[in-house]
């Protein structure tokens, strides 16, 4: 209960901080006068939580009526930053919460984590052969989504990650005096920034935009945080049921950020290769960093070390599929296992500079380094057996254990992206595309069951040849969606079914409109 109590010093410490550096920033940028006023108003607000009195209720009304042209802008804008800092600090305060509540519990595990989950499991009685059939079923598909309302700038964002790394420092006991001012200073400097940045964006948010949003938070905390899950759950396992191996693919992403296109004219196909291009590239740049700490890590000589007869044939395949391989061998002649990453890195380089969206769009095809997650698991997964062959499983369960966690949370995309449209959309797609080519003159004008009743037909019959049809004969919308499914189509021939999640048909009403997408 102690170390509760001094997080809580913590946080009202920090409060402190952020509101006094806020303070001086409003003094020095905004005026004494402002600040005052500021203040009165939060010292009003703040009592009228305590007490709804409503005299409280008028002096705020008559300091509100009382502000200067000007004014409301600086004190909106001087509470956005303030409530900003706070949830800030608190973020970081439950952080701590959590962290002293698992040192308290040590050795025993976490009341609701994983571990405790796997050890309450064992201690009901679950064997062996019950937790795999639990395990063999167990998916996690968390999805992104978006809303144009509520996605905060990732310039906003980026401020106020790197002021609560200040926070997480400053509470190193180790700190010189030189070393606090210096955060103290840095703090203050992403504050000042965070007065005069705009809240709003100047232009208006494209579907890109919100791609982008979502894969921020990838990039800076999911990419790191989903593999101490995994490492969770790996030594639960470990530690309870000894002969059970890790699921493959425990977690996993989906995202319907830029293939959501019901009600939104602005996602097109273009915009959904260019989405495919953004989780791809994200994917490979983060594996490639990933890969480059392996290479500095695992720098394990063969004069040293008996190399697995398995491990050394594999490697000798990839040495002739390598264009680079005999610079990296001359350099690390006798670092079979650097000479890998070292490779596998520069094949994550050529997969992140391959021309996805010409690709997809049937404008080029140059060839993949890296296809799917099966072609970057299979080396990192041989590593894994070989290291542990060779007594060497503090290695394996370090980077390498690390990427390969990444590997099957993020595989080579990032997360599957669903694809959604209006079924009366397909439907009148459809209706054109029958008619077109001369297969049904008013498919759009049947009742549901004879819409259902041509449409098994034609699955039945060969597939349309759409390439015959000019795109001046083509509606806008029957156009776009044509490109829409050859670009699926792409994505699915070259880099395999991980990529997409489900086609989703909104305002399903019958048979017809799940049958309707599978005719395109």
């Amino acid at each position: 209960m102690t170390e509760i109590k001094t997080t809580q010093t913590l946080l009202s410490n920090d409060i402190h901080f952020l509101g006094d550096i806020l303070g001086q920033i409003i003094r020095r940028h905004a005026g004494i006068e402002l600040f005052e006023l500021v203040e009165r108003i939060r010292a009003l607000t703040k009592a009228r939580r305590i007490d709804a009195d409503p005299v409280i209720d008028a002096h705020i009304a008559q300091l509100v009526n009382s502000f200067k042209t000007g004014d409301s802008e600086l004190i909106a804008r001087a509470f956005a930053v303030y409530f900003e800092l706070i949830n800030l600090a608190e973020e970081q305060y439950r952080i701590q919460v959590l962290r002293e509540r698992e040192r308290q519990a040590h050795p025993l595990p976490l009341k609701e984590s994983i571990a405790a989950a796997v050890a309450t499991l064992r201690q009901m009685g679950v064997d062996e052969i019950e937790m795999k059939q639990l395990l063999d079923r167990l998916h996690i598909e968390l999805v992104f989504t978006a809303h144009p309302t509520q996605a905060k700038r990732r310039t906003v964002l980026s401020k106020l990650r790197r002021v609560a790394q200040a926070l997480t420092e400053r509470h190193n006991r180790d700190l010189l005096p030189s070393e606090q001012q210096q955060l103290e200073d840095h703090v203050r400097a992403e504050v000042t920034s965070l007065w005069f940045t705009n809240r709003t964006r100047t232009a208006v948010l494209t579907v890109t935009d919100e791609v982008r949003t979502g894969l921020y938070y990838v990039d800076t905390t999911l990419w790191e945080a989903l593999p101490a899950v995994y490492r969770s759950m790996a030594d639960a396992l470990a530690e309870h049921y000894p002969t059970l191996a890790m699921p493959e693919r425990l977690l996993t992403f989906g995202s319907w950020i830029g293939g959501d296109r019901d009600g939104n004219p602005n996602v097109t196909a273009d915009i959904t290769a260019e989405t495919l291009r953004l989780h791809r590239g994200l994917a490979v740049i983060k594996h490639r960093d990933t890969a480059v700490q392996l290479n500095r890590s695992l720098t394990i000589s063969d004069t040293l070390v008996e190399m697995q007869p398995e491990f050394l044939s594999a490697l000798q395949t990839v040495k002739s599929n390598s264009t680079h391989l005999q610079f990296l061998q001359n350099r690390y002649p006798n670092e079979p296992y650097r000479l890998w990453a070292a490779a596998l890195a520069d094949d994550l380089a050529d997969a992140a500079a391959g021309k996805m969206v010409e690709r997809l769009k049937g404008i080029a095809n140059p060839p993949l380094a890296l296809k799917s997650m099966a072609d970057l698991l299979r080396p990192l997964n041989l590593m894994d057996k070989t290291l542990r062959q060779s007594n060497l499983r503090d290695l394996a369960k370090d980077t390498l254990a690390r990427m390969r966690y990444q590997a099957q949370v993020f595989g080579m995309h990032v997360a599957r992206l669903d694809i959604r449209q209006y079924s009366d959309y397909n439907t009148a797609v459809l209706d054109e595309l029958l008619r077109l080519l001369g297969r049904h003159n008013h498919f759009g004008k049947l009742s549901a069951e004879e819409r259902a009743a041509v449409l098994s037909e034609q699955l039945a019959a060969a597939n349309p040849d759409l390439s015959r049809l000019q795109r001046d004969e083509l509606s806008p919308e029957t156009a776009e969606t044509l490109d829409l499914f050859q670009i699926l189509h792409r994505a699915f021939d070259f880099y395999g079914r991980e990529l997409l999640g489900p086609y989703i048909v909104s305002m399903t009403h019958g048979p017809e409109d799940i049958l309707a997408p599978l005719l395109l």
